[in-house]
């Protein structure tokens, strides 16, 4: 369901004519497909990296822990957090911090999460996920407006989640058998996999693709938000 967070953003910086010159992503890498969406739009923008590890060797990359107070006083007209507070215990102060960065001006705020997931690492697994009312809460008390927010998911998804644990990509969403992605590995590796497959992505097609955006089926949340002191 990623891919259609991915598509939400990317509709909604151009639906709101955000034009970001500098941008904070927290938690992620040039690897994340909003970063991809950003650069198509504004090959010109400067990103800068915020995390526990840079794992990637970003340039711009500046040590943040979100669980504890974080002390940075530059602002920026675009903070993205996506898949990041399930790695979070310390949800409070994760607010603050991400407030922090974000020009209180014009900036913008970009959070997304699982809204139901399955254990997962990389680099602590805290939460299956979050509902929107639940984000929603919590930037109304760190003085944020909401401009969006919403869900994905559809029950399909819902099952290759929570009962197969895997991530379906947008192509085995649609296709679980015949875009099935092949694994790194032997061939007879792939194929022995791919056999214990084939039953569970068989069961799946029996469930709805079609897509949701209520708390039900929900995968994926997302929320952009605005500092409420200027918020239009």
């Amino acid at each position: 369901m990623r891919w259609l967070v991915v598509d939400k953003f990317s509709e909604t910086i151009k639906r709101l004519n955000a034009q970001p010159k500098e941008v904070a992503v927290v938690g992620g890498t040039s690897r994340d497909p909003e970063v991809q969406v950003l650069l198509s739009h504004y090959p010109e923008v400067k990103i800068f990296y915020f995390g526990i590890e840079n794992s990637t060797q970003e340039e711009n990359f500046t040590y943040f822990d979100l669980n504890v107070s974080q002390q940075h006083h530059h602002e920026y007209d675009l903070v993205i957090c996506s898949h990041v507070l399930e790695h979070l215990h310390n949800l409070e102060q994760c607010f603050r911090n991400l407030v922090k960065l974000l020009d209180k001006e014009k900036g913008l705020l970009w959070i997304n999460c699982p809204a139901r997931n399955f254990p997962h690492g990389s680099p602590e697994y805290y939460s299956a996920g979050y509902s929107k009312e639940f984000i929603l809460k919590h930037l109304d008390r760190s003085g944020c407006t909401i401009i969006e927010a919403g869900y994905f998911g559809s029950k399909r998804y819902n099952f290759t989640t929570q009962q197969l644990h895997f991530w379906a990509s947008e192509n085995e969403h649609h296709h679980p058998i015949l875009g099935y992605n092949m694994q790194p590995g032997s061939k007879f590796g792939q194929l022995n996999k791919m056999r214990k497959d084939f039953f569970w992505r068989a069961i799946s097609l029996l469930f709805s693709k079609g897509i949701r955006t209520d708390l039900e089926y929900a995968s994926e949340v997302y929320v952009c938000a605005r500092y409420s002191v200027y918020a239009s």
